[in-house]
């Protein structure tokens, strides 16, 4: 019962977190709502970077202790850790890829979050760079990692809570039914990021391979928006 009742705790919390982040953007976006929308380039992506730092670092702020517990691991342990977390990236990439042919096949189209966030790299693109590579892998291994990680005692729960619902949060602007097919690629990156967290209990490895692999994707929507 004990057990029971501490997972409903630590989902609610996780998911309490969740709802606290959706919840700052659309404010803090909607308050900046003119500025975002400025025509001076500079303003633009700038104010834009700022929504996302604010609301990265009311995260920061929640969860400080294990964060600056597991970077100081992190810095200490970063060849193991790493070693780790670089192996379940290139599994989880290779699923994800081969998802991603296979769905593209039958959907004819790529994922509209992949569209929307090729159309930011374009419109404004320091905004889009900075949040993809650096803000975004931190923000959403908070909130899809770290968070729940307490209400699960076995492995392979965790792995699949945290993949569904990081693989959901990718379809969240999606606009067609058959789109939900795309939460297997985007769950399979999930579940091996989840992966290398529970096996080093280091949030920083899946933090790290979250921006390599973030990273790797502004390069080849640039070189096809380029192509």
């Amino acid at each position: 019962m004990e057990k029971i009742k501490n997972f409903f705790k630590e989902i609610g919390k996780s998911l309490l977190v969740f709802l606290l982040y959706l919840g700052l953007v659309l404010i803090l976006s909607n308050a900046f709502k003119n500025l975002i929308k400025s025509s001076n380039f500079w303003i633009s992506n700038l104010i834009a970077i700022l929504v996302e730092l604010i609301v990265l670092f009311v995260l920061f702020l929640i969860y400080r202790k294990r964060i600056i517990v597991d970077f100081k691991e992190y810095k200490n342990n970063i060849k193991n850790i790493m070693s780790t977390s670089l192996k379940n990236w290139i599994i989880g990439l290779i699923v994800m890829l081969v998802s991603n042919v296979i769905i593209s096949f039958i959907t004819g189209n790529i994922a509209n979050n992949e569209e929307m966030n090729r159309s930011l790299l374009v419109s404004t693109p320091l905004y889009a760079i900075t949040a993809m590579v650096f803000i975004a892998p931190i923000t959403e291994e908070i909130i899809f990692r770290l968070s729940p990680r307490k209400a699960f005692n076995k492995k392979m729960p965790y792995l699949i809570y945290s993949a569904i619902f990081f693989g959901a949060m990718h379809l969240l602007s999606s606009t067609s039914l058959i789109e939900l097919l795309y939460v297997i690629p985007y769950g399979a990156l999930g579940f091996f990021f989840a992966k290398s967290y529970y096996e080093t209990n280091n949030i920083f490895s899946s933090i790290s391979t979250h921006m390599i692999h973030n990273t790797v994707a502004v390069i080849l929507a640039y070189m096809a928006l380029l192509g």
